[in-house]
């Protein structure tokens, strides 16, 4: 099958996160089971750029004020010897593209969306203080004002045959704002099993030596932004409640920021013991090599607007973690709680440290729900798994 992926934004640096992350291991994996693909993104060139990464065949074609430039677009889009155009929008908004070139717009178009509105739901656990950094999320904020009849409107374009969702709240949007749902698949995010493997553990026997952290010694893991966002600081204070009960446990935070962006978090670490922040962690083998150190892994969201469930909750169940997080976004769909993971409400300390005082109880427990979420992960993440349901759903709207 000839595809050509659709994405903004693609580099070898943004392919790290999401959404960029999902386009291009999709694009990677597709290649690997025969099929013939290319990714279309954006360029500050004038000319098409031909490009490489990892394998997989990148077009880069110019960008526009705001959108890519038509006539270039078009070139591709229009091409008979695609069979299959799946583009990737960050939000409904992003269907403006096919909007303003309906009239040109020959091929036919399977739509990936990968986020969708923000919700008071959804920011009732802000502070006041907090609210102007949502213009992080101006995807989310736009998603939220726009008009049900504009939404129906260009996602009904008949150049669009199927579209696809991250979760199934997403897709629960689109029907309520009069999308068709057999128009609507969901698709989840994917996970590289065989890169999170638990058996890592035995590669980094050592590793606990090597922190000084005592060998017999349990370790809450924290890995991310330092975003208030995603309740770090429900974390410390939470940690500071775990310590009367267990005073020894090791807190390991992995941060994603370094410098003046965390000298909250290490004023706040300095008066407790046993606690490590590890900056700047980026790359995924130092990632794996620290998660396979953990007992528990805490991502308590306080907030989670991009309607997937967050990359890091998948990537700590793959590796057969036990995971507290909750109730935030998407993350419930994923998460049973009390089986594959615990859940407990955004922003409440004492609800998050007594479910890691109970899991810290309950050694058994703890492996037992590590086991289910990495069975979990297994059946409905795994790539391969991925791969094998987009390409059925790209024949399925082809039909």
């Amino acid at each position: 099958m000839k595809i050509l992926m659709v994405c903004e934004g693609i580099t070898k640096y943004s392919i790290i996160a999401q959404p960029w992350k999902h386009v291009f291991e999709l694009s990677r994996r597709m290649i690997k089971y025969g099929n013939d693909v290319q990714l279309l993104t954006n360029s500050a060139d004038e000319n098409a750029v031909y490009d490489e990464i990892s394998g997989v065949p990148i077009i880069r074609v110019k960008k526009g004020k705001f959108f890519f430039a038509n006539k270039q677009l078009l070139k591709y889009l229009n091409d008979e010897k695609f069979d299959i155009i799946n583009w990737h929008g960050s939000d409904a908004w992003s269907t403006v593209h096919a909007w303003r070139l309906r009239k040109k717009l020959k091929n036919n178009i399977v739509w990936t969306l990968h986020s969708g509105p923000l919700s008071l739901s959804d920011i009732r656990n802000l502070k006041f203080t907090e609210l102007p950094a949502l213009t992080r999320f101006w995807n989310n904020v736009s998603n939220a004002i726009c008009p049900s009849s504009v939404l129906k409107k260009w996602m009904c374009l008949p150049q669009i045959k199927g579209i696809i969702t991250l979760s199934q709240r997403l897709k629960m949007y689109l029907v309520r704002n009069g999308i068709k749902g057999d128009k609507v698949i969901v698709i989840r995010s994917g996970v590289d099993i065989e890169k999170y493997d638990p058996t890592t553990k035995n590669k980094m026997a050592s590793s606990k030596n090597l922190l000084k952290f005592d060998k017999d010694s349990k370790v809450v893991l924290y890995f991310g932004h330092p975003s208030p966002f995603r309740g770090l600081d429900t974390l410390i204070m939470a940690m500071r409640e775990v310590k009367k009960s267990f005073p020894f446990v090791e807190l390991l935070l992995l941060i994603r920021e370094t410098g003046e962006k965390i000298k909250w978090l290490k004023r706040a670490a300095d008066k407790m013991k046993n606690v490590l922040i590890v900056e700047g962690v980026l790359e995924e083998e130092i990632l794996i090599s620290y998660l396979s150190l953990a007992d528990i892994v805490v991502l308590p969201f306080r907030f989670w607007p991009q309607v997937e469930c967050p990359l890091t909750v998948l990537e700590a169940m793959a590796m057969g973690k036990a995971v507290i997080t909750t109730y935030s976004g998407a993350i419930p769909e994923i998460i049973l709680n009390g089986k594959n993971g615990v859940l407990v409400p955004p922003n409440d300390p004492k609800k998050l440290a007594n479910a890691i005082v109970n899991l810290l109880r309950n050694p058994s427990q703890i492996g037992e729900i590590g086991y289910a979420a990495r069975n979990y992960i297994k059946r409905f993440h795994d790539w391969d798994v991925i791969v094998k349901d987009t390409l059925y759903a790209f024949s399925k709207f082809m039909e």
